[in-house]
């Protein structure tokens, strides 16, 4: 069997790429404290996580959640799709758009319908 990790694999190509946990951007870290006036010790130990959006383009679907948090409801290993299986961990919502620096978030609704993006 040969591995070419240089190749795209095309089988999950109609899925879109999900990131590992990261910390929040720091023009997102600064608009909760300043502008949602949110404590800024606990804002900067939030982590967020990505997904593709389905238009592609560089702008991001994004959760903000608290590690601690999903770590006390034994929730590990953490990506997009887990979160929204727990939505009672999602804090914030959004998109964001690194190469242009902006961004978009709200407060996440869990009573609020899910759509199909």
């Amino acid at each position: 069997m040969k591995l070419k990790f240089w190749q795209k694999d095309t089988a999950g190509s109609g899925t879109p790429r999900m990131s590992k946990p990261k910390e929040i951007p720091d023009e997102v870290g600064r608009h909760l404290v300043v502008t949602l006036k949110q404590n800024p010790d606990w804002v900067w130990t939030l982590m967020v996580v990505y997904r593709d959006r389905p238009g592609g383009g560089s702008a991001r679907d994004m959760l903000i959640f608290d590690p601690k948090a999903a770590d006390r409801e034994g929730v590990a290993a953490v990506d997009y799709a887990v979160l929204m299986q727990h939505p009672d961990l999602i804090l914030f919502e959004g998109w964001y758009d690194k190469a242009q620096s902006t961004f978009g978030i709200k407060a996440y609704n869990a009573a609020a319908p899910q759509t199909a993006a």
